[in-house]
């Protein structure tokens, strides 16, 4: 039982249960996050230069993913605008193979998704030198390669490393377990 701003008295249930107003907030969120990703979408085809389908493709993957990520209306606007336009061949030139190849291919927008979530995961490490290690651990380079070429002492890089993937184990933790 609560009491309505005008006095009287409230019995519904919703209104004392925690669980109920933690639904409906989450319910309220979801709702903006549609609002925002249906927002760039409709603004990317505005001007009717890019493919719908593939417009809402890459709006529903989007979309899957906005409980992850922190600035939303960004990584919406950065996935849905990557979408190419559309080509402008004609009928006849479609028909020719050689002119086949020209179509738009949208494999890349997953791995432009998964840019963005690393960079992110990155941006959350301690500090630039961490960064300068995870980096040029992912591009490939050995620890003992990296204590070199950033002039560190020996097995910096390795410890480094470790304290890293703690960390991004972390945020990837978070992100994917929202606190209540």
């Amino acid at each position: 039982m609560s009491y309505a701003r005008n006095g009287s008295i409230e019995l519904s249930e919703k209104a004392s249960d925690p669980l109920a107003r933690a639904d409906a907030n989450e319910d309220g969120q979801h709702r903006e996050q549609q609002r925002v990703i249906l927002e760039v979408a409709s603004r990317a085809l505005e001007n009717g230069s890019r493919d719908p389908d593939q417009v809402l493709t890459v709006a529903q993957k989007v979309g899957l993913r906005a409980h992850l990520i922190e600035n939303l209306r960004a990584y919406a606007t950065r996935a849905i605008f990557r979408v190419k336009p559309k080509p402008q061949i004609a009928e006849e030139q479609i028909s020719n193979a050689k002119h086949a190849a020209a179509l738009v291919d949208a494999t890349h927008v997953d791995k432009i998704e998964a840019r963005i979530l690393v960079r992110e995961l990155l941006e959350q490490l301690p500090s630039d030198l961490d960064r300068a290690i995870f980096t040029r651990l992912m591009n490939g380079q050995t620890c003992r390669e990296i204590d070199a070429s950033l002039e560190l002492k020996p097995r910096t890089a390795e410890t480094r490393v470790l304290v890293c993937k703690n960390a991004l184990r972390r945020a990837v933790q978070s992100k994917l377990k929202p606190s209540s």
